[in-house]
C-alpha cells in the first residue's frame, strides 16, 4: 500500500540556540496486509430478515518503509525509515439485508494498535537530531499514516461490497427477466 508524502516542521536545540528544521518523508509504502487472522469473538445477529456480522481481524508484522530528508542548521541528512508494527485490529460491522438483497458496511474501525519500532537506515543522525526527528515521525505516524491505512482498507472493503451489491442486483434482474 502506498503511503503519503509528508513534510513536517520542528525545532532543534543542539546547544543554546533553537533552530527551525523540517522532516520530509517520501516514497512510502506499507507491507504485511496479507498477515491477517481472526481476533477474539465474532458476533452474528439475525433479526427482521437481516444478518449483522461484527468481525475482528488482526493484521500482524506490518512494515512502513519511507525515505527521509532532514533539513536543520544547513545540514540535510537523507536515509530511510523502517517502522515495524507488531499488530493492529480492524473491527468490521456488516449488515446483510435480505429484504432488498444488499450488504451495508455499518462500521469500520482500526483499533488495538500494537508496538511500533522505528529504525533509521543510511546516514546516522547525530543524537541532538535523532530524538526530534523520531518524535516528529511518531507524531506523523499517529496522526496521518495510520489514518491513511485505515481509510485505504475501508475503501477497499467498501469497493468490494459495492461490487457484490452490483453483481447481486444483476443476478436478480436476470432471474426476474427469465420469469417473465
Amino acid at each position: 500500500m502506498d503511503l503519503p508524502e509528508v513534510i513536517e516542521g520542528f525545532e532543534v536545540r543542539p546547544l543554546l540556540i533553537t533552530y527551525s528544521a523540517w522532516l520530509k518523508i517520501y516514497d512510502g509504502y506499507m507491507t504485511g496486509l496479507v498477515n491477517v487472522s481472526r481476533s477474539g469473538d465474532q458476533e452474528v445477529h439475525y433479526f427482521a430478515k437481516m444478518l449483522r456480522l461484527r468481525i475482528k481481524l488482526q493484521f500482524r508484522d506490518l512494515e512502513f518503509i519511507y525515505k527521509y530528508l532532514v533539513q536543520a542548521m544547513n545540514i540535510g541528512p537523507t536515509g530511510g525509515i523502517i517502522a515495524s508494527l507488531n499488530r493492529f485490529v480492524v473491527i468490521v460491522d456488516i449488515l446483510l439485508d435480505f429484504n432488498n438483497d444488499e450488504i451495508h458496511l455499518q462500521q469500520f474501525r482500526l483499533t488495538d494498535i500494537g508496538r511500533l519500532r522505528v529504525r533509521f537506515t543510511g546516514n546516522i543522525l547525530t543524537d541532538w537530531l535523532l530524538n526530534p526527528v523520531l518524535n516528529v515521525f511518531l507524531r506523523i505516524f499517529d496522526t496521518i499514516i495510520i489514518k491513511v491505512v485505515e481509510i485505504n482498507i475501508r475503501n477497499a472493503v467498501q469497493n468490494e461490497i459495492d461490487s457484490i451489491n452490483a453483481s447481486v442486483k444483476e443476478v436478480v434482474r436476470d432471474l426476474e427477466a427469465m420469469n417473465h
